[in-house]
């Protein structure tokens, strides 16, 4: 299964929301998501995508590069630019 988001952090440390978050049936979620796709099924989480959210995980999760393969869109950290990666 696909991961809807990829957070990669500046000292190259990488974390998803994939599989083990969509099909969770426990009420504590430690995926970057912050439970926006907790349990949900990965279609129906997938359709529910768009900028929006992405914005809200970017506001969870600060300081560091998010991939969202859905809207082939990457949000990077405040004064950040894709060439700053290396």
């Amino acid at each position: 299964m696909p991961s809807l988001v990829i957070q990669t952090t500046l000292n190259g440390g990488r974390r998803r929301c994939d599989a083990k978050c969509h099909e969770a049936t426990g009420h504590k979620c430690t995926c970057i998501c912050g439970g926006i796709f907790h349990g949900k099924p990965y279609q129906t989480s997938n359709d529910l995508m768009n900028f929006d959210l992405a914005k809200r995980i970017a506001k969870r999760n600060p300081g560091t590069h998010l991939w969202f393969p859905k809207m082939q869109m990457s949000l990077f950290p405040p004064g950040r630019m894709k060439s700053d990666n290396g």
